[in-house]
C-alpha cells in the first residue's frame, strides 16, 4: 500500500472552515486513491487552518494528474473555502494544487496541477 501526504489549507476570511465532512481522492495516470474522509483528532478544517492528512492508495498513481474534493452536509450546511491542496508522493516529489474557491453545498470538485500563485503571493488569499 502506497501513503500520500497531503496538506489542505482554509482561507482566512470569516466562514471559511467548515464542519461538514470533506473527501479527498487523488487521480493518477495509473489509478486513483482511496475516497478519504479529512477527519484528525480535534479540529480540522477551520479558518486559516493549515492541515495534513495521509490518503492511502492500494497501488502507486503514477503521475498525479488531478484530485477530487467532496463535501456533504454533516449536521446543517456549511460552505467551505479551500485555498490549496498540497501532495507529497510516496517518491518525495511535491504537487501543488491551487483551489481559491467555495465549496457551497453537497458538492464534488476536480482540480488539476497549477503553479500555486494567486496575486503575486504564493499561497495568499482568502
Amino acid at each position: 500500500m502506497a501513503v500520500y501526504k497531503v496538506t489542505v489549507a482554509t482561507g482566512t476570511s470569516e466562514y471559511s472552515g467548515t464542519n461538514n465532512y470533506v473527501y479527498l481522492t487523488l487521480i493518477g495516470e495509473a489509478g486513483q486513491s482511496e475516497r478519504t474522509v479529512l477527519d484528525n483528532p480535534g479540529l480540522d478544517l477551520c479558518r486559516g487552518a493549515v492541515d495534513e492528512y495521509e490518503i492511502p492508495s492500494l497501488v502507486l498513481l503514477g503521475r498525479l494528474r488531478s484530485f477530487r474534493l467532496e463535501k456533504q452536509r454533516y449536521w446543517v450546511e456549511d460552505n467551505w473555502f479551500c485555498r490549496f491542496v498540497s501532495v507529497q508522493t510516496p517518491g518525495g516529489d511535491t504537487h501543488s494544487f491551487p483551489c481559491y474557491r467555495w465549496l457551497v453545498g453537497d458538492v464534488a470538485i476536480e482540480l488539476r496541477e497549477g503553479p500555486g500563485e494567486r496575486g503575486g503571493t504564493k499561497w495568499g488569499g482568502a
